[in-house]
């Protein structure tokens, strides 16, 4: 094996969080290449991995070539990977899910060069899942704010499939 796979095996079987003895989902960076998917496969007790094919801050590495990459890695290990976090949808194939980062309902962005898109927007651009974060923890009622997200999401994607 190669380092970097033996080390994300350690990291996540035997660290001290154990991450794949209780996650349902894995998030990986392609950039080490397919020894990641490897390493994690080789520790993984059926959950799926999702790699990180784009990211929704201004600025960030993630090019063109690297998502077409990681979506390229994605199909050679299609029975471990299920899909991607991606700002839009990276593969036709129905197989992989598309978790959209940046979703915020309040905000377009922050000063350190976070992007939000809204639900509509997110779900009009392949969101199979979307990823809600900072529009939640941060409100003064998580409950309460989960539940607008919740409506808001299931009306875009309602809309999106009465306009299909």
């Amino acid at each position: 094996k190669q380092w970097y796979q033996r080390r994300v095996a350690i990291t996540a079987g035997e660290g001290i969080y154990k991450i794949s003895s209780w996650s349902d989902f894995i998030n990986a960076h392609t950039v080490v290449g397919s020894g990641i998917i490897k390493g994690l496969e080789s520790v993984s007790r059926g959950q799926g991995l999702i790699l990180i094919a784009q990211m929704s801050a201004a600025g960030n590495m993630c090019s063109e070539s690297y998502t077409e990459d990681s979506v390229r890695l994605a199909e050679e290990n299609d029975d471990f990977v299920c899909g991607f976090i991606c700002t839009e949808q990276v593969s036709k194939n129905p197989k992989f899910l598309n978790f959209v980062p940046g979703v915020n309902i309040s905000s377009s962005g922050d000063n350190l060069g976070q992007q939000y898109v809204s639900p509509e927007l997110a779900v009009s651009k392949g969101a199979d899942i979307i990823i809600v974060g900072r529009g939640i923890y941060k409100a003064s009622s998580w409950k309460e704010a989960a539940k607008m997200y919740r409506d808001a999401c299931f009306s875009a994607y309602i809309s999106s499939i009465k306009g299909s």
